[in-house]
């Protein structure tokens, strides 16, 4: 990944939540617009574009953002403003998204087909879901409250993308 500077800052929990990627079926996102729309105190903000991009936004109630694409350059920010990124995906051969969000300090919710996964400790930088079990999706996103977030930022500062980098070339 591309590892900008930033400041470390204390982030706080306000209930917004991010999706970065294509805006396709295999990403799951009915899903995800489904339970955000039941959730009308999170927001969700989604940056991609894609093909189910109008069908998506037809079906998004306010607290849903639609970004559009968004440069390279630009994404820092949105990782340090947010609070987790959820990576619903029903397939996702890794998830680059979910490297970048505990690079910049930020809990993940990652389906446990991602095989990024293998970077989330649940419950601890972050949960792992069951893509097609709403009601599940639902509870994780529900039980993060301001002690839990706290909980789970420490979790994701024993995260180090430099080792995990490290072991991924040893292993190669």
């Amino acid at each position: 990944i591309n590892k900008p500077f930033f400041d470390c800052r204390h982030k706080s929990y306000n209930k917004n939540f991010l999706f970065i990627g294509r805006l396709s079926t295999v990403k799951n996102l009915p899903t995800l617009i489904k339970v955000f729309n039941d959730l009308n105190e999170f927001s969700l903000t989604i940056i991609g574009e894609g093909e189910d991009e109008d069908l998506l936004k037809d079906m998004a109630n306010e607290n849903i953002i639609f970004e559009g694409a968004i440069q390279n350059k630009y994404i820092r920010e949105h990782y340090l403003s947010k609070d987790v990124l959820i990576l619903p995906s029903i397939s996702e051969p890794w998830g680059l998204v979910v490297e970048e969000a505990l690079f910049f300090g930020m809990p993940a919710i990652v389906s446990k087909n991602c095989g990024s996964s293998e970077l989330i400790k649940n419950y601890v930088n972050g949960y792992l879901i069951d893509p097609g079990d709403i009601q599940s999706i639902k509870s994780n996103i529900k039980k993060i409250n301001k002690e839990k977030y706290l909980s789970l930022l420490n979790g994701v500062m024993q995260f180090s993308i430099d080792k995990k980098d490290e072991k991924q070339i040893s292993v190669y």
